[in-house]
């Protein structure tokens, strides 16, 4: 019987194993997750955590990471730090003593330097996912960051805007890479007005309503803004109906991630949309490579954004 519950029913006849299997059926056996587990079987189970789940862009890869490991034949434990670096490590160690074969870790935190300083006390095969193209300690899939920033930035120029700003998200990494080609832009010329154009905030709507006033009180005005986040255009949008701009006769938005309900907003927005299945599965196939062989080299594994065009952009206004 264990030949066959443990995937060595090779070394079986086919008829034997047929006979087996009809025994298991017909007592309703269910396997030991656990049992198998302390026998050094692999236990068919991924741990997922989450910096929050208050941002939808770590909601929708979590999504996409479940049913990713579906498709491999796992299942995921998934769980939140908010964005602490000493749960980050505890909730792995539960993972690990839970018998997990290995762990996405989704979104960076303020405190990284504890976590990685730690994590590999824990031994427990980990990857990366939404946490910038910096180096890591461990494989890292995530957006190109620097690409889907130059796809909205010249979507804008396209239409003839140069006076842009750019709305961040804080600390987040991925804000920031997006921030520095802003920065980029800014510096061979290709973008104008203000330096004050650029502001960080929080990653929240409340955010960037507020970042949109702080804008609008500057003596020169921008035509179009770039927000890090979808979360942050959605305050931008809705601030600018309160302000009485209008969106996008008056400033074009473009937002980054491409969340469920962008699509959705008053106009629609234009975003760059991060491939989350894309991100999702790679980061599973890396696990299921880890929980055989081992994890290999630690890089970044950069996804390729898309830009999706829609109406809270448009050609500038001469003026």
């Amino acid at each position: 019987m264990s030949y066959v519950l443990t995937g060595r029913g090779g070394l079986l006849n086919d008829s034997t194993q047929a006979r087996v299997r009809a025994a298991l059926d017909a007592l309703g056996y269910t396997p030991n997750v656990l049992a198998r587990g302390l026998r050094g079987v692999r236990t068919a189970l991924f741990g997922a955590i989450a910096r929050d789940f208050r941002h939808p862009s770590i909601v929708a890869v979590i999504d996409a990471l479940v049913r990713a490991a579906r498709v491999v034949g796992y299942e995921m434990i998934v769980s939140t730090t908010e964005a602490s670096a000493p749960d980050t490590l505890n909730l792995a160690m539960l993972m690990k003593e839970q018998l997990c074969d290995g762990v996405a870790l989704v979104g960076d935190v303020p405190d990284e330097s504890v976590l990685w300083d730690r994590y590999g006390e824990i031994a427990l095969p980990a990857v990366g996912v939404l946490q910038g193209s910096r180096p890591l300690p461990v494989a890292n899939v995530t957006v190109d960051n620097q690409a889907g920033a130059t796809l909205a930035l010249e979507h804008l120029l396209a239409l003839g805007h140069s006076r842009i700003a750019f709305i961040g998200a804080g600390w987040i990494h991925g804000s920031r890479e997006r921030r520095r080609v802003v920065e980029q832009f800014r510096a061979a010329g290709r973008l104008t007005g203000s330096a004050e154009f650029i502001i960080d905030t929080e990653n929240t709507p409340e955010g960037g309503a507020h970042a949109l006033e702080t804008l609008w009180q500057l003596p020169e005005h921008p035509t179009a803004l770039f927000a890090a986040t979808d979360t942050v255009a959605i305050g931008v949008l809705a601030r600018a109906a309160e302000l009485g701009i209008s969106v996008p006769q008056d400033l074009s938005v473009v937002g980054f991630d491409n969340i469920a309900h962008s699509a959705f907003l008053v106009p629609a927005l234009t975003t760059v949309a991060q491939p989350f299945e894309a991100i999702a599965h790679q980061a599973i196939g890396l696990l299921v490579a880890g929980a055989t062989t081992g994890m290999g080299t630690a890089e970044p594994h950069l996804i390729p954004p898309t830009l999706v065009t829609r109406s809270s952009t448009a050609a500038a206004q001469r003026n």
